[in-house]
């Protein structure tokens, strides 16, 4: 009797599904954990990198409150938190965050020695 191709696919379609939950999940769980870090900052700069169209942004949400945000880009899309995105999206916002990361280090450390620049006493603190 030969294989019932349907069932095949559905068992290869088990497999992926559950791969693709596991993996989602993850991807989820490691975006978070980078905005967290990044909210527990000293001293936070407003940040943002683009690709194709598609920003992420490291900026302030509220009085206290820091985290990232993503535009995929295109009028009819808005400024959305990383944890509402859909899996594609949040691909495509983990794709910027090492930019975002090497960015919002360049930026700190050109913002320290201008700081040092104009106040010498910083040097001496540091």
């Amino acid at each position: 009797m030969p294989d019932d191709p349907i069932q095949e696919l559905l068992i290869d379609i088990e497999v992926e599904s559950t791969r693709y939950g596991v993996g989602a999940t993850d991807l989820s769980t490691r975006l978070e954990e980078i905005e967290q870090r990044l909210s527990l900052l000293p001293g936070k700069i407003d940040i943002m990198v683009e690709d194709d169209g598609a920003h992420l942004h490291f900026t302030r949400l509220g009085a206290d409150e820091w985290g990232l945000i993503y535009h995929a880009g295109g009028s009819g899309n808005r400024w959305t938190s990383l944890s509402s995105l859909p899996v594609r999206e949040k691909v495509a916002a983990a794709e910027l965050v090492e930019p975002l990361l090497v960015e919002l280090r360049a930026q700190l450390t050109h913002a320290n020695e201008t700081i040092r620049r104009v106040d010498p006493r910083q040097e001496r603190e540091s």
